[in-house]
């Protein structure tokens, strides 16, 4: 330009002269997103990690009961040091360049195998979660059969899955971000059931609603039935007279030993070594049951029908003593634990002032159109009558325990038995043993007088001349005595 003319104006920086600067580039979302989840200020001071309670559990406790509204409610006047004592560490240089770089990711609230466990299992109901809380506040036995209470009671959160449980609903009431948060069906169930009072001992109770009676009843059925099988023993005539017959054989075949002349034996364990000793010198196999039967079957043939007179002692064999009292100990804890969360529903019901809080859930009807309605918490209207029911069983169940162990001493005693070396299951399935033995002795017997055999056979050492060539021959079991070289049959009773 010449010297001393104004300077030319400026040219426009972008563009045509004139036109209008151009927009600011677009956000980056990466940054965005990451902005938006950061928005939460850091800790001020460090934290206390407590227990928090759940809404659900308020209600009768120390919270609600006792609101105590006269206590200061400005905390930093009462605590204004805080600050000084407590105040949270600043993040590192690192750390914070760290977090600038990295987006942060929402953490499940499940673990993944967890997660998975429980869609399994809520696939498999085939229910909305709306309708299994529904369920569950009215204890609908159409929705709660035992298989969906088994599938729910495996999804059933245990302490650190209800505090992120909490945790993210208290995140999905106030979002960081406009951007909705996805949820896996485990973690949408178990939002939907997080009021539910007690849920793990709410379902133990609907399990408990289902069987509770009927194995009591089941158990009571069982002790009574040993506790006849017992009275039937100490009443058999037939069963005391193959008792002393025994005996008599036993004094026979132990005679000159130091086993002879018995008068008496132990009787349980004696029937046991009488259906293992076996017979030698006969055809097939036979024991000394078989040849106590075959020696009876002409001078006391009403010995033979011990398998009917102690009938009531074979069908107890596979019934089992200890299982009755397990199953005592197991359904009177139930029922214990039932009342206890009865008496829970009681005291929130109180606290409430008596009156049923109504909630709302969805329903379906037959055309399969979903409405809202209305439902209240019916655990106490359900379970009251219930628990009555199921302590009138064990009460019976309990009764006749009482009486079936009360009679064990006499059969001990009956049999000769100390109770530190016999159980009553021993007693009863030994005994049963020996019953069904004789039966099938006396249906071999039958089968051999069919076909014109007998059991006892000459021996060939016995009938191939000599003094003893007319005589039948019983070898049971050989015990050769010191210095001799003759044979003496023993039975060890």
């Amino acid at each position: 330009p010449r010297p001393g003319a104004p300077p030319p104006p400026p040219p426009p920086p972008f563009g045509k002269p004139g036109a209008p600067p151009p927009p600011p580039p677009p956000p980056n979302k990466r940054a965005g997103s990451t902005a938006a989840l950061s928005v939460h200020a850091p800790p001020r001071f460090r934290q206390l990690h407590w227990s928090k309670l759940p809404a659900r559990e308020l209600d009768g406790s120390v919270w609600t009961r006792r609101p105590c509204a006269h206590l200061p409610s400005d905390v930093s006047g009462v605590f204004g040091r805080a600050s000084l004592f407590f105040k949270a560490a600043a993040p590192s240089r690192a750390a914070a360049t760290l977090n600038a770089k990295q987006p942060r990711k929402r953490r499940a609230a499940l673990d993944a195998n967890r997660a998975n466990m429980i869609g399994i299992s809520l696939a498999k109901l085939k229910l909305h979660p709306a309708l299994i809380k529904r369920a569950l506040f009215e204890l609908d036995e159409a929705v709660l059969t035992p298989d969906a209470i088994a599938a729910l009671s495996n999804c059933t959160p245990d302490q650190n899955e209800s505090a992120a449980i909490a945790a993210l609903a208290a995140e999905l009431a106030n979002p960081s971000s406009a951007e909705p948060i996805a949820l896996s069906e485990a973690e949408k169930y178990l939002l939907e059931v997080a009021d539910v009072p007690r849920l793990g001992p709410r379902l133990r109770a609907a399990a408990a609603r289902e069987s509770l009676v009927a194995d009591a009843q089941a158990a009571t059925a069982n002790a009574r039935q040993l506790n006849a099988a017992t009275r039937q023993l100490l009443r058999s005539k037939g069963f005391a007279e193959a008792l002393h017959m025994l005996l008599r054989l036993g004094n026979l075949l132990n005679e000159g030993t130091p086993q002879g002349c018995a008068p008496g034996y132990r009787v349980l364990s004696t029937l046991g070594k009488a259906l293992d000793l076996k017979a030698a010198g006969v055809k097939g196999h036979a024991t000394l049951v078989d040849f106590l039967v075959e020696s009876l079957c002409t001078e006391l043939p009403h010995l033979l029908c011990l398998p009917e007179d102690l009938a009531l002692v074979v069908a107890c064999e596979r019934v089992d003593c200890d299982f009755v009292r397990a199953e005592l100990d197991r359904l009177g804890a139930a029922v214990d634990a039932v009342a206890a969360e009865l008496q829970f529903a009681r005291l929130r019901l109180s606290a409430r002032g008596g009156g049923a809080r109504a909630r709302l859930a969805l329903s379906c009807d037959a055309s399969g159109r979903v409405a809202a309605c209305a439902y209240t918490d019916a655990f106490e209207r359900k379970m009251e009558p219930f628990v009555k029911q199921a302590r009138a069983a064990v009460a019976e169940l309990r009764a006749a325990h009482a009486e079936l162990t009360s009679g064990f001493p006499e059969v001990l005693l009956y049999f000769g038995e100390s109770q530190d070396s016999c159980s009553l299951n021993e007693l009863v399935q030994g005994t049963a043993r020996f019953v069904r033995e004789v039966g099938r002795a006396r249906d071999r017997l039958a089968e051999r007088k069919a076909k014109g055999e007998m059991l006892l056979v000459l021996l060939p050492e016995a009938g191939a001349g000599g003094s003893g060539g007319g005589e039948l021959a019983w070898a049971i079991a050989e015990r050769r005595r010191p210095g001799s070289g003759t044979a003496t049959p023993a039975l060890c009773a």
